[in-house]
């Protein structure tokens, strides 16, 4: 072996030249900087080779390692079969360098063909260690992405299939004997707060056949301490809203929210925090079966149930079935009201009093209607059942009467003509003023025009009230209503004969009253 020959300089930045070194067989010098703790060998080219900038590094600007070359100014490229580092290492000397390990790598341990990058250390200090930090400061140019951690798992190009893709993969935890895990979280963001808008997570999967943006199936608890949207970026004071752009906003839920029972197949609980872990639910809506219920046996009802002021327990007050809506089914004092939009009790039922009012708030008897009412095919009486017995029409009105002669009806002049009635039932009760000073009918003497027509019943013509001034007759009048017909006839009578139709007259007034049957 050739001896070594030292040469020092205490003087910065010096550096030897060839001539101050030698490289022969006798032996080789090296040059030490004491000031810049630098050192200097010729080789056997001659040239002058720094073999050390400080004393934990070594910078080798010429020569080989495992057989690959290695330049001065211009690195030449290469690989290296094995290259190990005992204390720090840095790789590249200036921002823009690159370094490039093909194959795989293990840090803290040996690393493994299954795996491009895989840390084992277990030599990390500090109160919060990590495996990977990614933790880069995006230059000027970063205007449309900064990423800190990127990843794009890929398939090679082959036919075969691959049950699972996962681009980030957290495993479950491997606990060390005697330690504990307090929180063990599969993914932990932190609060985003730097960002105009700020997003936890944000998914862009469209929408499709298999295709979800979130597909939670663990059977774990799922907690949401904030608002929750579905369709709706913003919920005002809503702790969960449901919209929908086009079709139905629904919640449709094919499992119990919460279960209270066996009968109970699931409800729907609005409630508010009394303390700081004790919940009340003032009101709930509960889908209930008759008994323990299965798809195929027992019809549910819904109920809906509410708590009236000063109580804590709810209480039914609707009720839901196949065959009937039932409210206020536990026959509570309380009451029902129907508003209008003109008409805050268009009906009201008075549960205190058993009393129903129509437009009415405080009804004084069992059904107190305020305006008309109408029934189409009429009133029934007490424990009457017969639609004969039904009171199906009352009716008031006015018509104008006429004068009609039997042969010829004739015109007539007119002094008065005035027609009242009140029809209940199937009875009419009218009121006939007519004067005329002329008329060219002849034949008998008829009043005509009355609203209805008297009914077709033999030996029920009725006689009715008859008033006559300037009208020309013998004995003593009387007026009788027709039968089928809406004529009033004029006749007279005497005793031991037979009745006789009055004449027309030229000019008189009657005065008719009295009531027929239709």
């Amino acid at each position: 072996m050739a001896t070594i020959l030292t040469k020092k300089s205490d003087s910065s930045s010096a550096v030897p030249t060839a001539g101050d070194l030698t490289n022969s067989t006798g032996g080789a010098e090296l040059a030490v900087n004491t000031a810049d703790k630098r050192l200097f060998v010729k080789n056997s080219g001659g040239t002058v080779v720094e073999l050390g900038t400080n004393p934990s590094t070594i910078d080798i600007n010429a020569g080989t390692i495992d057989g690959t070359a290695i330049g001065a100014s211009t690195p030449s490229t290469g690989a290296f079969t094995t290259l190990s580092s005992t204390g720090n290492t840095t790789l590249g000397d200036a921002s823009t360098d690159t370094v490039q390990a093909n194959g795989y790598m293990g840090v803290g341990g040996a690393g493994n063909a299954a795996m491009g990058l895989r840390i084992t250390s277990n030599a990390l200090t500090g109160a919060s260690q990590y495996g990977i930090v990614g933790d880069p400061t995006g230059t000027s140019g970063a205007t449309t992405l900064i990423s800190g951690i990127w990843g794009r798992a890929a398939t090679a190009a082959a036919a075969y299939t691959v049950t699972n893709l996962v681009q980030l993969h957290a495993a479950g935890a491997v606990k060390g004997a005697g330690s504990t895990i307090t929180n063990q979280h599969g993914v932990y963001i932190a609060d985003q707060t730097q960002g105009t808008n700020n997003y936890g997570i944000t998914s862009l999967v469209s929408s499709g056949t298999d295709k979800w943006n979130i597909y939670a199936s663990g059977t774990a608890q799922n907690y949401f301490a904030g608002k929750v949207g579905i369709g709706a970026t913003t919920t005002g004071t809503n702790f969960l809203e449901v919209r929908s752009s086009s079709g139905s906003g629904d919640i449709a839920s094919s499992r119990d929210l919460l279960v209270a029972g066996e009968n109970t197949i699931g409800r729907y609980l609005f409630g508010a925090r009394s303390d700081a872990s004790t919940y009340v639910y003032p009101s709930y809506i509960a889908s209930v079966g008759a008994a323990a219920w299965s798809v195929s046996s027992t019809p549910t009802y819904m109920s809906f149930y509410v708590t009236s002021s000063g109580t804590t327990t709810p209480t039914e007050r609707l009720r839901i079935s196949p065959t009937e809506a039932v409210f206020n089914d536990p026959g509570a004092d309380y009451d029902f009201r129907v508003e209008s939009d003109t008409n805050t009790h268009a009906l009201f039922v008075d549960a205190g009093n058993s009393r129903v009012g129509v437009n009415n708030s405080a009804p004084a008897v069992a059904l107190d209607v305020t305006g008309q009412i109408r029934a189409s095919t009429g009133i029934l009486f007490g424990t009457d059942t017969a639609a004969a017995n039904a009171l199906d029409d009352y009716e008031e009105g006015t018509f104008t009467p006429t004068i009609v002669g039997s042969t010829t009806a004739g015109t007539g002049t007119y002094t008065g003509q005035l027609g009242t009635y009140t029809k209940i039932g199937n009875v009419v009760y009218f009121y006939v003023f007519v004067g005329w000073s002329a008329h060219t009918g002849t034949g008998d003497l008829q009043v005509g025009a009355l609203p209805f027509t008297a009914k077709n019943t033999s030996n029920q013509s009725p006689v009715v009230n008859l008033t006559a001034s300037s009208l020309t007759f013998s004995n003593q009048a009387y007026a009788t209503v027709f039968l089928n017909t809406t004529l009033i006839g004029i006749r007279s009578f005497s005793s031991n004969a037979a009745t006789a139709a009055v004449a027309m007259d030229t000019a008189a007034t009657v005065i008719v009253s009295g009531f027929y049957y239709v």
